[in-house]
């Protein structure tokens, strides 16, 4: 290992995340004793997109608000304990459960996020996240004197740019938001220390354009497991500042992960509380688990205070015969939204250790469609996101489908 490697490995070590990881760890395998749960409904305006699927320009999902009360925050005088908006709409829970798509025959039938590939499940992720900005402590955030100035994006070069939030506030706004990028990836190493086995190795970001320094508000978009990558790029962003400024005047973080664990959210509200940075996420459908020690593979918990809409967990343990807290919710996320042969092949991997496989998962799902969805007190419409209305509509089927569905789902009532 060269000397320059050495340095670089001893600062990443450095970071706060290593710091509190075993604090993180406690809070979640206890997290009802650490969150304050609110439930409600919110109003999101529809795309011009869904012109052709829903009668009306609004619409109403299903909103679960999470506070975090994480052991020792007071001790970052005069920051708010972080909060996450978990977001239930067809869309969102696309991404993070799955939804009802069309086989070879036209007929509806649910089919798991992991097996929800490529462009049409990045549709969905994008919308979701749209949707988001409906929620009243969230849009808000932009009520800046000038957002164009005060605040900027950082997408994480993974799944970062594929969910494109700087044209959801533009849509919200009719504001051009800055962003940048920040291309982070993982490096291994060889540390009886490092219960991960790795580090995060984040480039220097350009901020050319931009003046972080000036910022009050910056977000980071990212799916998120552990949360080492997002606390990685918050340094180096702080880092910046301090060398080139001085100081930061940064009050807010907000991270639009539509794939987010409790885990993730506690590293990286620590780390932000850290520099006196109060923490919003954003995610879709579900604040899911993320399994030790490597904090990858982050499946759906069975726990109603984590969901948008329990009900739907009733989904989740049908399809995994009562596994679903061993089985990741999306598999090899990334590949899952670019490269559908590569997702289908690491799924295949990670359930074969797990006793099943793509298989057995996709034929599960073929058993549910909108009349079995009735014992499980679900309204199929709840699973239906625009990346199947579509689909619908490029085979002719989009109006027979609606009634058909509606008809089947009433009948059985």
């Amino acid at each position: 290992m060269s000397a320059e490697t050495d340095k670089f490995q001893s600062r990443s070590s450095e970071s706060i995340f290593f710091k509190v990881a075993d604090l993180a760890a406690t809070v979640t395998e206890n997290i009802d004793r650490h969150i304050d749960i609110e439930r409600g409904k919110f109003e999101y305006v529809n795309l011009s997109r869904f012109t052709h699927f829903r009668e009306t320009g609004k619409a109403e999902g299903n909103l679960l608000k999470i506070q975090l009360n994480l052991p020792h925050f007071e001790e970052f005088t005069g920051v708010a304990k972080p909060k996450i908006f978990v977001i239930g709409t067809p869309e969102n829970e696309a991404v993070s459960l799955g939804r009802l798509a069309l086989d070879d025959n036209d007929e509806l039938s649910f089919q798991l996020s992991r097996f929800h590939y490529g462009h049409a499940a990045l549709e969905d992720m994008s919308i979701g996240m749209n949707q988001a900005l409906y929620v009243g402590e969230i849009g808000d955030l932009f009520t800046l004197n000038n957002p164009e100035k005060d605040s900027f994006i950082i997408h994480i070069t993974r799944e970062g740019p594929m969910i494109r939030f700087e044209s959801s506030l533009y849509n919200f706004l009719r504001k051009d938001i800055p962003y940048t990028s920040a291309h982070s990836k993982h490096v291994k190493v060889e540390d009886p220390g490092n219960k991960f086995g790795r580090i995060a190795d984040v480039c220097d970001i350009n901020f050319e354009g931009l003046i972080p320094s000036e910022a009050r508000l910056i977000t980071i978009c990212d799916n998120t497991a552990s949360g080492m990558q997002h606390v990685a790029v918050l340094d180096k962003t702080i880092e910046y500042i301090e060398k080139n400024n001085g100081k930061h005047d940064i009050k807010t973080l907000l991270i639009i992960s539509p794939l987010l664990t409790a885990y993730g959210a506690t590293t990286i509200s620590y780390a932000a509380a850290s520099y006196g940075i109060r923490t919003v996420f954003a995610c879709s459908g579900h604040l899911l688990g993320c399994i030790g020690p490597e904090r990858y593979y982050s499946p759906i918990l069975n726990n109603e205070n984590l969901s948008a809409s329990p009900q739907l967990l009733n989904v989740n343990s049908f399809i995994h015969h009562g596994h679903t807290e061993e089985r990741c919710a999306r598999g090899n996320w990334t590949s899952t939204f670019s490269a559908k042969d590569y997702a289908l092949l690491t799924s295949d991997d990670e359930l074969g250790r797990l006793g099943t496989s793509n298989a057995e998962l996709i034929a599960q799902g073929s058993r549910i469609g909108p009349s079995a969805l009735k014992d499980m007190n679900i309204n199929p419409f709840d699973l239906i996101p625009y990346s199947t209305l579509d689909e619908a509509r490029e085979r002719g089927i989009l109006k027979s489908l609606s009634h058909k569905v509606a008809t089947d789902f009433w009948a059985i009532l």
